[in-house]
C-alpha cells in the first residue's frame, strides 16, 4: 500500500486501495470416453459428480476465479453445437467467449483397470494459450459422493493453482503452552502466540495445555490458501480465567504516526505557501530595482553574473538610499529575508517529521507483524523547486 502526499499549492494524502473482480471460468460437464466396452453408467455416475465437485469449488468464490454463470453445460454438448471436429485451442478458445468466461476447464473421463482416468485442461480465453493441463489416476473405490468431492478439490486446486493448505493463527491468555491439532503436538505457544501451517482444508480438533491452565479443546475449520485467527481463553486450574489481551501491540505508536504524517504535511503546506511569497518578492524586487536605475541609481562596482544581472540588488538600494523606490525595494529584500528564513525551517520542520514519521510507523506496524509477516517500509521526502513550482512530495510505502 502506498499513502502519498503531494504538495504544489496544496496538500492531498490518500491511500489507495484497489479491488479487482475474480476472472470467471466455466466447467464443462466432463466427457466420458469409451473404453471399447461401451460407456456404462458408472462412469457416466462418476464424471457427474466430479463436474459438480469441480463446479462447487468455483462457487465457493474463495479461490483464484469465480463460475461464469450459465456455464452448466457438457464438453461434448459444446463442441457439436460450435462445429468443433477435435478440442483445438481455437475451437475451444471461441466456446468459452460464447459463454463470457475468461477462462476455461474442460476434460475427460476414462474407465481404466485400476480406476478413472481423468484428464483436466485450463484454457485461457482471451489469449488461447492452454495454462495448465493434468492427468490422474481415480481409484474405483474413491469414486463415490465423498471420494468425488475430493479429487474434485484436490484436482481444482492443482489446476488452477489454489495453494492445497491453510494456516491458523492462535492467540491465547496464557504465555506459554502446547499446541494439538488432531491429538499431534504441532508447536507451543510463545508469548500468547502461535502458528501452525501446512494444515489441510476441513474440520481439525485443536488442543492447548499449559501449566496451570485447564486443557483446552475445540475444532477449528481450514479453507485452503488462508489463514484462520482464533483467540482461546484458557481457564485456570482454580477456575479463574485472564483476560485474554487481543489488541495489537504498538498502538501509541501508531498514532504518533499519523500525527507526524499530519504535521509533515502540515509543514509542506506552510513551506509551499512561503516559498510562493520569497519567489513573489523576488519578482518585485527586480521590477523596483528597474525603477530605481530608471531614476539614475549608481551601479558601478557591483558584480553582476554570467547573464549580465547584477547579483545584489538590495545592496545596491542601501547605496543609493537617495534615489526615489530605494527605500521600497530595501522594504521588500527585508520581507524576502524574513520568508526566505521561515521556509528554511518549515523544510527542515518537514524532514523531522517524515523521518519521525518513519520511525513511528516501524513501531506501531511493522515491528508488531515482524514475527509473522516481514515487511519493508519506506518513506521518502522529495523537495521540488523549479521555475514555476516551490512544494515537495512525501511518499509512503507499506
Amino acid at each position: 500500500m502506498t499513502i502519498a502526499l503531494g504538495v504544489g499549492l496544496g496538500i492531498c494524502l490518500g491511500v489507495t486501495a484497489r479491488a479487482h473482480a475474480k476472472p470467471t471460468i466455466a466447467i464443462l460437464g466432463l466427457e466420458v470416453i469409451d473404453d471399447g466396452k461401451g460407456v456404462d453408467d458408472a462412469s457416466v455416475g462418476f464424471a457427474g459428480r466430479l463436474t459438480n465437485g469441480l463446479r462447487h469449488r468455483a462457487m465457493l468464490g474463495k479461490g483464484t476465479y469465480s463460475l461464469a454463470p450459465n456455464s452448466n453445460k457438457d464438453l461434448l454438448e459444446m463442441k457439436l453445437l460450435s462445429s468443433c471436429a477435435d478440442e483445438g485451442r481455437k475451437c475451444m478458445a471461441d466456446i468459452g467467449r460464447e459463454m463470457n468466461a475468461e477462462r476455461l476447464l474442460y476434460g475427460k473421463v476414462q474407465k481404466r483397470k485400476d480406476g478413472y482416468q481423468v484428464s483436466l485442461k485450463l484454457l485461457n480465453v482471451g489469449s488461447g494459450a492452454m495454462e495448465r493441463t493434468l492427468s490422474e489416476i481415480v481409484p474405483f473405490d474413491s469414486a463415490d459422493d465423498d471420494g468425488a468431492k475430493e479429487w474434485a478439490r484436490k484436482l481444482y486446486n492443482r489446476l488452477t493453482g489454489v495453494p492445497d493448505s491453510g494456516a491458523v493463527a492462535i492467540r491465547a491468555n496464557a504465555d506459554k503452552g502446547t499446541v494439538y491439532i488432531d491429538d499431534e503436538v504441532k508447536t507451543t505457544l510463545s508469548a500468547g502466540s502461535a502458528t501452525v501451517s501446512g494444515l489441510s482444508e476441513g474440520a481439525h480438533s485443536l488442543a492447548i495445555e499449559s501449566e496451570g491452565y485447564t486443557r483446552y479443546e475445540g475444532n477449528i475449520s481450514i479453507t485452503p490458501g488462508e489463514q484462520l485467527d482464533v483467540n482461546i481463553q484458557l481457564t485456570r486450574r482454580d477456575g479463574t480465567v485472564d483476560p485474554l489481551t487481543t489488541e495489537r501491540p504498538g498502538k501509541t505508536a501508531r498514532i504518533l504516526f499519523w500525527s507526524s504524517v499530519v504535521a509533515t504535511g502540515a509543514s509542506i503546506t506552510a513551506f509551499t505557501i512561503t516559498g510562493l511569497q520569497v519567489r513573489s518578492l523576488e519578482d518585485d524586487k527586480q521590477d523596483q530595482f528597474e525603477t530605481i536605475l530608471g531614476n539614475g541609481a549608481d551601479t558601478a562596482g557591483h558584480a553582476t553574473d554570467s547573464n549580465g544581472d547584477f547579483t545584489d540588488v538590495c545592496k545596491i538600494a542601501e547605496e543609493n538610499m537617495g534615489v526615489m523606490g530605494a527605500t521600497e525595494l530595501i522594504d521588500t529584500c527585508d520581507k524576502g529575508r524574513s520568508k526566505a528564513l521561515l521556509t528554511n525551517i518549515l523544510i527542515g520542520t518537514s524532514v523531522a517529521t517524515a523521518l519521525a514519521a518513519s520511525y513511528f510507523y516501524y513501531k506501531g506496524y511493522v515491528q508488531p507483524k515482524s514475527a509473522t509477516n516481514k515487511e519493508r517500509s519506506a518513506v521518502t521526502v522529495t523537495p521540488a523547486v523549479g521555475p514555476n513550482i516551490v512544494g515537495a512530495g512525501l511518499e509512503i510505502q507499506f
